[in-house]
């Protein structure tokens, strides 16, 4: 909030008014990422050279999996938490459907079902 507003207000006055000393204000603003912030980045980048490597065709679970297998510490609720954050979904894969390009493969093909299909039953005596 201060770093928004510090062009229209000096920093003494809106550290009085949020009741923060000026030298902690400073401290705050200077300070270096953490340790675990700096994990956290090199997760994300990681997450997404996987993601986009297997075409946005896996979750969190198959990351956390991969990731696991190169040496990255991940679990896949992290992985999932980065994922819903960075708005990145898997697309689900498609059920393989045969397409028969030839017409009349296609025509005898649906011909021979509907024919199999409305034959009457043999009855048994």
């Amino acid at each position: 909030m201060i770093q928004q507003h510090e062009q229209q207000f000096s920093v003494s006055l809106m550290c009085r008014l949020l009741t923060v000393s000026r030298s902690g204000c400073y401290q705050w603003k200077n300070r270096r990422p953490s340790e675990r912030q700096q994990t956290h980045a090199v997760l994300v980048v990681e997450v997404k050279r996987v993601f986009e490597d297997e075409k946005a065709l896996i979750g969190s679970p198959r990351i956390a999996k991969r990731l696991n297998g190169e040496g990255h510490r991940a679990s896949p609720h992290a992985i999932a938490k980065i994922m819903k954050i960075q708005g990145w979904r898997a697309k689900a894969a498609r059920k393989y459907k045969a397409i028969h390009s030839d017409p009349e493969v296609l025509a005898t093909e649906t011909a021979n079902s509907l024919s199999a299909s409305h034959r009457p039953s043999a009855v048994k005596r």
